[in-house]
């Protein structure tokens, strides 16, 4: 066998260990998504109160929670992408308060 050449041992337990962190990464973003989706809801459905336009702090609480929440999952998702190898840089984006 040439020693370059990963032996079926290490491939198996690579393939192993790539789809533990993907089933992990899946599960945590099908939440971080569910979480998403709710807090959006609850904050649509206010704005449809009497209330809901003369408090939008409610909203715009709600939409920090929907930015956290975002932020997480791509650092969880890049993390485990890096811990196997793989990873995806994107540029920030240039528009203001948004760094």
């Amino acid at each position: 066998m040439n020693p370059a050449q990963p032996s079926p041992t290490t491939d198996s337990h690579s393939t192993r260990q790539l789809s533990n962190a993907l089933t992990q990464v899946d599960h945590l973003v099908q939440q971080g998504c569910a979480e998403i989706s709710a807090i959006a809801q609850l904050a649509l459905a206010w704005l449809e109160t009497p209330k809901g336009h003369r408090h939008l702090d409610v909203v715009a609480r709600a939409l920090q929670s929907i930015r956290d929440s975002a932020e997480t999952l791509a650092d969880y998702a890049g993390t485990e992408a890096q811990a196997m190898g793989c990873g995806y840089a994107m540029a920030r984006t240039s528009w203001p308060g948004l760094c």
